[in-house]
């Protein structure tokens, strides 16, 4: 037996007085042999914090990679021990080395749950905004497991404060859509980053904006459509934003109903995980959104999912267009109630059967728009989930769609029920 595979047998052995007298005598601490693997990424994989201490004592160097392009570090992240990623790091591992798929320590340490990994790394100044070959980031990673504490701590590094922006500083606009009868959508780009410009057709629609402005600049959420800035006039405001390059969750929905290809799979889970929480964090700071349907949850491929197009506190339902009020509450169209919290999270039940049917709301009820909208006043009809449908799912659905607004969940209570429904390791729904 080569020297080189004797002391990888003795770290996988955790034989400590033979690593030692091989590290002394015979074998190189940086062999990597036929396979690629050296003895720290070994050591650094199978959790054998003294065998490592002896290594880099011996002159290992901390940022060897194995055959799979893996750093210690990058192994020791995966981990998720501590212990070895702070002697790394003291050593000089480098805290941004990448494995062959771009992952950073940073983000393998947010994707396996590891969160004293991840603030042992961001102390040692990682970069948070490292895309890996999928286009995600550490935050991006984080929203797709369903981490919540690293989704905030992450953020709270990430997160861009707008700023005013010089109307020539935005180029190659591009008309997208009239965004509805109020508002005209524009796609530019912004010091490099593909951006969307939002602005009122009527300057009697300025305040719309300009509250929505507000409300995201004060509800800093990663949830919510990021705000990049503010140009144009005080009469007539452009609302510079992230650019979401895959459109909006229904048009994702029509889609997969008809089993057509999508640029990038998004899971029921995923999608209802980032609205919860948007409804959370509006709440939370006092906000309501007013008009959530799916045309308003945006995708991307590089920016996830994001909700967008916070609602007019001013406008009445006449505003809106008829095949918007199917996720309106029934105590909204009715006239007994405005727009409160529990009319969001109605909205959020309903956008919950589309993701489980992939359908409009009342694809399946026979009426026509004015007899639906009546029947939805008087709570004679919503929308329903599948037959197949998981149990707690459908609960919590119908208790979102509840005809009394009293009983409905808060956005709060939504988020917690479905961390009781998620796996802690792998971040998908679990089987219960």
């Amino acid at each position: 037996m080569s020297a080189h595979n004797e002391l990888l047998a003795a770290i996988e052995a955790n034989a400590i007085p033979a690593v030692v007298q091989l590290t002394k005598t015979k074998s190189s601490v940086n062999h990597a042999g036929s396979t690629g693997m050296t003895p720290l990424c070994l050591a650094a994989h199978m959790s054998r914090e003294a065998i490592v201490a002896m290594l880099l004592m011996a002159n290992a160097n901390p940022n060897q990679s194995n055959g799979c392009g893996q750093t210690p570090l990058s192994i020791a992240a995966t981990t998720g021990d501590a212990a070895i990623v702070e002697m790394l790091l003291q050593d000089g591992a480098d805290v941004n080395a990448t494995d062959k798929d771009l992952n950073s320590p940073l983000l393998l340490a947010v994707q396996h749950g590891h969160e004293q990994v991840m603030h042992r790394l961001f102390a040692a100044n990682a970069d948070a905004t490292k895309r890996n070959t999928n286009g995600d980031t550490a935050l991006t990673v984080a929203m797709t497991c369903c981490r919540r504490d690293a989704v905030r701590r992450i953020y709270a590094v990430v997160a861009q404060p707008p700023t005013p922006i010089l109307p020539d500083e935005v180029i190659g606009k591009i008309k997208l859509s009239s965004g509805g009868h109020k508002c005209l959508i524009e796609h530019g780009h912004y010091r490099g980053e593909g951006v969307a410009i939002k602005s009122m057709l009527h300057p009697r629609d300025t305040p719309a904006i300009t509250a929505e402005i507000t409300a995201l600049d004060v509800c800093k959420s990663p949830y919510l459509l990021q705000l990049r800035g503010i140009t144009g006039t005080e009469e007539h405001p452009l609302m510079i934003t992230e650019y979401m390059s895959l459109g909006n969750l229904r048009d994702f929905l029509d889609k997969k109903r008809e089993a057509q290809a999508v640029p990038r799979d998004f899971t029921a889970q995923q999608v209802l995980w980032v609205v919860a929480n948007a409804l959370a964090d509006l709440h939370a700071h006092c906000f309501l959104h007013r008009d959530l349907t799916s045309h308003n949850v945006l995708l991307c491929n590089t920016n996830y999912i994001k909700v967008a197009n916070l609602g007019d506190a001013n406008a009445s339902l006449m505003d809106r267009p008829m095949s918007m009020l199917s996720w309106c509450a029934p105590e909204v169209l009715s006239g007994a109630s405005g727009a409160t919290a529990a009319a969001d999270v109605y909205s959020l039940g309903v956008i919950m059967t589309e993701l489980d049917t992939f359908q409009l709301p009342y694809w399946d009820v026979n009426l026509d728009m004015w007899a639906l909208t009546d029947n939805i006043r008087n709570g004679r009809v919503r929308p329903a989930v599948s037959a197949t449908c998981a149990p707690w799912y459908k609960a919590l659905a119908e208790s979102c769609m509840a005809f009394d607004a009293t009983t409905r969940p808060t956005a709060e209570t939504i988020v917690a029920t479905l961390e009781l429904h998620t796996s802690r390791s792998t971040g998908a729904w679990a089987a219960n």
